[in-house]
Order: C-alpha cells, then structure tokens, then sequence
C-alpha cells in the first residue's frame, strides 16, 4: 500500500484512507470478517464549457 491508497469495505462500506507507509511487504485490513479492498481511483473530471 501506498500513501493516499483508499480500501473501502465491501459490506458495510466503512473507507480508509492510508496516511503512512511502512515498508512491509503485504498488508491486510480486515473489516467485517473480509480483507478491505482497494478502491479504484475515479477518473478526474473535466471542467465544462461555458
């Protein structure tokens, strides 16, 4: 994981945000009995037109 990774909860939708790297080599937050899965970053919006 890295810095500014999110993980979200697939049943109770409770989200994560990683504010500090430590260096180990595998991770695994566990949230209501299940591994927290990533959460894929949105693509940035562009600005409309006026």
């Amino acid at each position: 994981m890295k810095k500014g990774d999110k993980l979200v909860c697939g049943l109770c939708g409770l989200a994560v945000t990683v504010c500090d790297e430590c260096g180990c080599e595998t991770h695994e937050l566990i949230c209501c009995g299940e591994p927290m899965k990533l959460k894929k970053a949105k693509p940035a919006k562009k600005p409309k037109k006026r």
